[in-house]
């Protein structure tokens, strides 16, 4: 996934809205997969606000960590 940077404001207030959903959704990310949050963005896509969230997760068999990006609705 590619991570653009950037959020798009779609009327009064709708940015601050996006950011708090964001904001839920890549805490309730980190938690899901034991990561940290390392950014968090908004943007639209395919008419929606979406979050992109991109975290450092623990890597498999006790490897390096690695840093993974996913698009979330909120």
């Amino acid at each position: 996934m590619r991570l653009e940077r950037g959020p798009r404001r779609n009327g009064e207030g709708a940015f601050e809205t996006a950011a708090a959903s964001c904001s839920g959704a890549a805490e309730q990310a980190a938690a899901q997969t034991g990561g940290q949050v390392l950014s968090v963005s908004s943007r639209e896509q395919g008419g929606e606000t979406v979050c992109v969230v991109t975290l450092l997760v623990p890597g498999k068999d006790g490897g390096p960590r690695r840093k993974t990006t996913v698009t979330i609705r909120p």
